[in-house]
This record gives structure tokens, C-alpha cells and sequence, in this order.
């Protein structure tokens, strides 16, 4: 059972973003991106700012196994909520908290959205192409790797728990837990003392890669040689112009020829080639759900299949 708790000035941010249709009055129950992470959980709103609302805080915590919080540093600790009075109304409580650039330190106090840990951790300066800007990722890299990484904290501390009963405080700064996405450009940094430069869709260690455009309205092909007998497979099929000879077929049939050829490669696909993908839906991977003021949709299942 996992309870969302918002306040009632400042909720969720993505509960405003991309919500489709012209229905205004119900606009924060109409994003797709806030009703696809957040399937499964309750709501709650509460002013925490409040004695009444820090009550009825401190009432949910005194039954729950775990409180995760990504507010900037201090937070809690300015509404009476530290760690010292969350521990002392549930001693068993496990507390994660996601502060962007940590508790301690000359920029606990910024504020950060996944963007800005995008930014901040270097890897906006590698993206692009190289005569291009940095550029960024446009998908919030730095907020699914934070809680990715406080999945494995919380694991880490339900496991501590069930040793010895006691909960914990844990931390797990944002940007500290982004870096090792660009851990391959520091160490080569450091080792030769020359700035990493954006490759486009280069790849280090690939003999080739590309994406090309296929035969149609903006279809395209990934292609990667990882070998030097990847790579004389695709020059056997297509010379040096591979960007003419996609052109010439639909990326289906690309596909298909050069996989035939021992080319690893695959279709760049949109929104509509995931929805009706075959291998999906046979997996049974995505839910339909129908959602009050938005109606049914199919929505991302969980990637795991389990046996026993």
C-alpha cells in the first residue's frame, strides 16, 4: 500500500505536464506522464506546514515501513519533522531521502529537477553531435536514475532491518548518484587529461554505428558493428553508402536485409510501433486501465516475470 502525499498549494509538478485535452477544470488529473508513475497508490493532501497537518503526517508514519522524500535539504527539519521526530513516532521507520546535491556541503540549499542533475553531473556537455550545442537527454534522465538508486538503498536498509528491528535514515544525493552515468569520461579524463567531446551517434569501442533514414515519412534504422566481421558484412552489402541504400527500402525490409547479412540493427520506433508491437503484447506486458477523466489507455506493465 504506498500513500502519495501532496500539498495542497504545492503538489506533484507532473500532475500540470503534457495533459492532453481541452477539459480545464480537471486538468491535474488529465497528465499521462502523472497517471502512468503513479497507478496503484493513493493520494492524500496535506499541509505539513500546520500543526493539524504535521499530525496527521506524523499519524501516517506511526504505521508505515518506510517515509522517501526528495524535498531540498532541510526541509523537513524547518516543518518539525526531522529525523530525531519521525525515528521517536516509529522507531522501525526507514526514511530515504533524495536531496539534490546532499544535506551537508556549499549547495545543500539548490533545488534541483532531473534536468539540473543532468546538467550538473556533466553528461548535457557529451550529448550532441560534435560541431552541434549540448545538448539534453529531454527525458529527465537524473529523476528514474534517483530512484532507481533509492530502490537499492531502501533494499538495503529493509534488509538491515530485518536483522536487528531498527530503522534508519538514509541518503542518497541526486547528483552523487548520476555520475557514474558519465564514470567512463571522467576516468579517461583523468588518464589523459583531454576533454571528452560529443561523438553523436558514434560509440566508443564500435567499429560503426549510425542512424540512418529509411524509405517513408521519418522512419529510421539503428545500425552497430561491434566487429571487423560485422562491419565487412555491411560494407559486402552496402559499400560506403549505406544513408543511399536505406533510403531505398521501408525500415521493415532494411531490417530485414541486414540482419539477414549478420548486421545488428534494429527499427527506430515511435509511439504507435511500441503500442501494436506483437512481441508486447504477447508478453502481455501492457495494462489496460481505465482512469477516471481520462478514460482507458494502455499503459507500461512491470518488465519482471517470475517463477516460484
Amino acid at each position: 500500500d504506498v500513500i502519495k502525499v501532496e500539498g495542497p498549494e504545492r503538489y506533484d509538478w507532473w500532475r500540470g505536464a503534457r495533459a492532453p485535452g481541452e477539459d480545464t477544470d480537471n486538468l491535474f488529473e488529465r497528465s499521462h506522464v502523472f497517471n502512468s508513475v503513479n497507478r496503484g497508490k493513493r493520494g492524500v493532501t496535506i499541509d505539513f506546514s500546520t500543526a493539524e497537518g504535521r499530525g496527521e503526517l506524523l499519524a501516517l508514519v506511526e504505521d508505515a515501513d518506510v517515509l522517501i522524500e526528495n524535498f531540498q535539504a532541510g526541509v523537513l527539519e524547518r516543518h518539525g519533522l526531522s529525523w530525531e521526530v519521525l525515528s521517536e513516532r516509529n522507531p522501525a521507520l526507514i526514511l530515504i531521502r533524495q536531496p539534490a546535491f546532499g544535506s551537508t556541503g556549499p549547495e545543500s540549499d539548490y533545488r534541483a529537477f532531473g534536468n539540473t542533475i543532468e546538467g550538473m553531473s556533466g553528461l548535457t556537455s557529451l550529448v550532441g553531435y560534435p560541431d552541434g550545442l549540448p545538448t539534453m537527454m529531454s527525458n529527465a534522465m537524473g529523476d528514474p536514475v534517483s530512484g532507481l538508486n533509492a530502490t537499492i538503498a531502501l533494499q538495503a536498509a529493509l534488509r538491515a532491518r530485518d536483522r536487528d528491528g531498527r530503522g534508519r535514515c538514509v541518503e542518497v544525493a541526486q547528483l552523487e548518484g548520476f555520475l557514474p552515468m558519465v564514470s567512463e569520461e571522467l576516468m579517461a579524463y583523468q588518464v589523459t587529461g583531454e576533454l571528452p567531446r560529443r561523438r553523436g551517434n558514434a560509440r566508443p569501442g564500435s567499429a560503426f554505428a549510425a542512424v540512418v533514414r529509411a524509405a517513408g515519412d521519418d522512419t529510421w534504422i539503428a545500425v552497430e558493428c561491434t566487429s571487423d566481421q560485422q562491419l565487412e558484412a555491411l560494407d559486402a552489402l552496402v559499400g560506403d553508402g549505406l544513408e543511399d541504400w536505406a533510403a531505398q527500402y521501408p525500415a521493415e525490409e532494411a531490417v530485414e536485409r541486414l540482419l539477414a547479412a549478420g548486421v545488428p540493427v534494429a527499427k527506430v520506433n515511435a509511439e504507435p510501433d511500441l503500442v501494436g508491437s506483437t512481441m508486447l503484447v504477447s508478453a502481455g506486458f501492457w495494462e489496460l486501465i481505465d482512469r477516471e477523466f481520462v478514460g482507458a489507455h494502455l499503459y507500461p506493465g512491470v518488465p519482471i516475470l517470475a517463477d516460484g
